[in-house]
């Protein structure tokens, strides 16, 4: 199954105006074991969190840091959260990449990966008819319907 890979989720409620994130608190983190961070704000940093090759997802990059209070009672840790409306557990399984972050809980992944080596093996097939024949999605029949001639 999943490796067991540490990623943050920082539930900082959609704030995007000011970074809560940035590669300082990103070098102390790798250092620790932490592998990436999901944010529902914003991060900063952004030439260093690469240089570091820290996977940082964020709603948003500002050069604006917020100096925030830190210590237990302003957050917590293994609790369940909500992200950008995502319920995240800890245990979930966080995936992310250049189109987005998409979370698994955990109770449910088994099914989800049985279900996705299916879909991904049925569309295989499909890519490799694309590479014969074109397919419109449904785009021509539609640009045909409002009388454009579609080659």
């Amino acid at each position: 199954m999943a490796s067991d890979l540490t990623v943050i989720v920082l539930a900082a409620g959609g704030v995007t105006e000011r970074a809560c994130f940035g590669d300082m608190t990103a070098t102390g983190w790798k250092a620790k074991g932490i592998e990436g961070v999901v944010i529902d704000g914003a991060c900063r940093d952004v030439t260093g969190l690469r240089a570091l090759g820290f996977p940082t997802f964020a709603r948003a990059v500002t050069p604006r840091n917020y100096h925030y209070p830190a210590g237990v009672e302003h957050g917590a840790v293994n609790v369940p959260v909500v992200c950008a409306g995502v319920l995240v557990e800890a245990g979930d399984i966080v995936v992310g990449d250049d189109d987005g972050v998409v979370v698994v809980p955990k109770r449910i992944a088994d099914e989800i990966v049985t279900a996705a080596t299916t879909f991904l093996e049925a569309e295989k097939g499909f890519r490799a008819m694309l590479t014969e024949q074109y397919v419109s999605f449904g785009a021509a029949e539609q640009l045909e319907q409002h009388g454009y001639r579609v080659m």
